[in-house]
């Protein structure tokens, strides 16, 4: 809630540039929803009601050397095969969580390309 509250008055954490600490906070968010929730049951708010962090996680998303360096199979795949205790059969869900491509909307409430 902080972080959504933050992030209705800037673009990105640090300002108006996409920074360190941005990427940092981008893979927990990228993960969230098609890991977190499930595997290890923090469910109680999908990121999507949160409508800023979802934005940002879109907008962080969208940039092309971001894009190109997260690969959600890959990111499913580790996580729910890596920990017999909570997973012992490694099934790995189908859902990908929200469309990290959709329009984010935040470069033009914000300025910037």
């Amino acid at each position: 809630e902080r972080l959504d509250g933050i992030l209705s008055a800037q673009r990105f954490l640090g300002g108006e540039q996409l920074c360190w600490v941005d990427l940092r906070l981008f893979h927990c968010l990228a993960r969230f929803e098609p890991v977190y929730m499930t595997h290890f049951k923090c469910n109680r708010r999908p990121l999507t009601s949160f409508d800023n962090l979802a934005a940002y996680t879109r907008d962080v998303y969208q940039h092309a050397a971001v894009r190109r360096s997260f690969n959600l199979r890959h990111v499913k795949v580790h996580y729910f095969s890596s920990h017999p205790v909570l997973n012992p059969f490694a099934i790995v869900p189908t859902c990908d969580g929200f469309d990290l491509a959709a329009p984010h909307g935040r470069a033009e409430l914000f300025g910037g390309s």
